[in-house]
């Protein structure tokens, strides 16, 4: 029951909440000429949102109404305490399986500015990890970077697009920004 009626509510908010969704991510994108994402594309993007969403939902909703179930009065201590290992390991596992559904990750072509990234890193004290260059001009024109997970997940991410916009020196700029939201906590806050 627990989970059919989740699937239920998060079906129907999906449906109700897809034509303000559609107009914020599509129509004004490609009204300010920030898009060159397909509709097949963004409705393919969503549906499979959705799916992920639902996949994570359930186990959840089952694990908290069993503590209901268990303990009436203090379940929401122990589901705030249960909360913390299970963002933590979105954090470890998104970059690796949720991502790539989404958008083509692949190494990055230019390697002198892998190097360079690298080296910055380094110098940031994020060693181990990876630097990754995604094909985000299917989707977009705008410009982007990130440096996500823990561990040997850890990664740099650079959209295509901000390489191909942007110099060498300006690329770096934003990746150390990007690198000190990461080295002051702010990806696992």
């Amino acid at each position: 029951t627990i989970v059919l009626y989740l699937i239920l509510f998060l079906g129907l908010t999906f449906l109700i909440d897809l034509p303000l969704r559609y107009y914020s991510g599509f129509v004004r994108q490609h009204a300010y000429g920030l898009s060159n994402q397909t509709h097949a594309k963004w409705l393919t993007d969503s549906l499979l949102g959705f799916l992920v969403e639902t996949i994570v939902a359930v186990p959840i909703a089952l694990g908290v109404y069993r503590l209901i179930l268990r303990s009436p009065k203090r379940w929401w201590i122990y589901t705030a305490a249960c909360s913390i290992p299970f963002l933590l390991l979105g954090v470890l596992i998104k970059p690796i399986w949720i991502d790539p559904l989404f958008n083509d990750f692949g190494p990055m072509k230019d390697k002198t500015l892998e190097q360079s990234i690298l080296d910055l890193a380094s110098r940031a004290g994020i060693e181990g990890s990876r630097v990754f260059e995604v094909n985000k001009s299917v989707d977009t024109k705008a410009v982007n970077a990130y440096v996500t997970g823990v561990l040997n997940t850890k990664r740099i991410v650079l959209w295509d697009t901000l390489i191909d916009r942007l110099k060498e020196k300006e690329v770096l700029f934003v990746i150390a920004h990007e690198m000190g939201h990461y080295v002051l906590g702010h990806v696992i806050r």
